[in-house]
């Protein structure tokens, strides 16, 4: 049984395990991924969520302590799920997003392709928008740009794979 029954109408209830599964993962492996990127910049990994809450609250979240950091844990994984989300639609719903999966070498193009994706909207649209100020661009971009290729683009395919397994041609 696929997410998508005979009349190409979305079975809600095949894709809320690959979503919740891949924004469980995300939330996890990326969380991981920028704590340590946040220390070797700052020296303290639970200060990733911090900055995090800062776009929403403002500067003083860096000095809150555990509300902050937990309010900004919980907005890292509100923007996993959102993304894992917005992929297991794009897959189910689009024979291209399917095809491109399912061919040679597609489930790493669909990876850096989604990763970069997530990345361009998130620091050229999202954060700016949050904070009143564009991107800063250098080597801590880089770097979470790679994040995105490696740990968050594949941890979000590797998730929502019964879905684009299922769907592939």
């Amino acid at each position: 049984m696929t997410a998508i029954d005979g009349g190409g109408a979305m079975r809600l209830d095949r894709i809320w395990f690959p979503i919740i599964r891949a924004g469980l993962l995300t939330t996890v492996l990326d969380g991981i991924f920028a704590g340590i990127l946040n220390t070797a910049w700052h020296g303290t990994f639970l200060g990733e969520f911090q900055l995090i809450a800062s776009t929403v609250l403002g500067p003083a979240a860096m000095h809150e302590g555990w509300r902050s950091m937990l309010f900004g844990l919980a907005m890292h994984a509100t923007i996993a799920f959102t993304w894992s989300t917005v992929f297991a639609l794009l897959v189910v719903r689009f024979r291209g997003v399917q095809s491109v999966v399912a061919r040679r070498g597609g489930v790493l193009l669909a990876a850096v392709g989604y990763g970069t994706f997530i990345w361009l909207v998130m620091s050229f649209a999202v954060i700016p928008a949050l904070v009143h100020r564009p991107p800063t661009l250098g080597i801590h971009w880089v770097e979470l740009l790679l994040g995105h290729w490696f740990v968050v683009g594949p941890t979000i395919l590797a998730g929502t794979a019964p879905l684009w397994r299922e769907e592939s041609p």
